[in-house]
């Protein structure tokens, strides 16, 4: 059988049961109230390194930002997602709880080599306990896919939307695209020709 836990992060374990419960938010915040998602919080600013004399100059902020592909699972009818039938859509699907306390989907499904995507909590804090999945309820969760680092980001956009395909009729959630709008043909080759977008600029930085 295939583990849980992926093999590069053994060394994570699962939260205990002495953690504090995983809770859902109250009411969802309104638009000027809602924070964005953990990952795409600003990190504290640095001052940065002095480069020596003969280093090349410093790309621009643009050409360094990475960008995210966000695909959200929602509930539909108001009906929350039970902790076990997320679990359960999960493991089917090659994901494996490892690092940050999420699921990550990688290279290959038996959660070794690097990560391709992962998914979190759509609600603070973000992450699961798997202690408490029998009782737990969210009203959907996030996939998400940073395009910097990946070695082959289409075939890795293609597993994105066909697991979150997957998982929809299971789970009786909608899938929607980074603006919460359900996620059309349109809108999946949009993202598709980003990535090539952003392939081709990676690509004219490092050579």
């Amino acid at each position: 059988e295939e583990p849980l836990v992926a093999s590069r992060d053994d060394d994570l374990k699962p939260a205990g049961r002495n953690e504090k419960a995983f809770r859902l938010e109250p009411a969802e915040p309104s638009h000027s109230q809602r924070r964005k998602p953990f990952w795409e919080e600003p990190q504290p600013a640095q001052a940065p390194a002095p480069a020596p004399e003969d280093s090349e100059p410093p790309r621009s902020q643009s050409a360094r930002q990475t960008e995210v592909i966000v695909l959200h699972l929602m509930a539909k009818g108001g009906t929350p997602i039970a902790g076990n039938d997320l679990l359960e859509a999960l493991l089917a699907n090659g994901l494996r709880y490892g690092s940050m306390q999420i699921f990550h989907r990688h290279l290959n499904p038996d959660g070794s080599g690097p990560v391709l995507f992962s998914l979190a909590n759509s609600v603070k804090p973000g992450y699961f306990n798997l202690a408490d999945m029998d009782s737990f309820q969210t009203p959907g969760v996030s996939l998400f896919m940073a395009l910097d680092g990946l070695d082959n980001p289409l075939e890795a956009y293609k597993e994105l939307v066909k697991i979150a395909q997957n998982m929809a009729k299971p789970l009786n959630v909608g899938v929607l695209d980074e603006t919460r709008s359900v996620l059309t043909k349109q809108t999946i080759e949009h993202y598709r020709q980003q990535i090539i977008d952003f392939t081709r600029r990676s690509f004219t930085l490092t050579h």
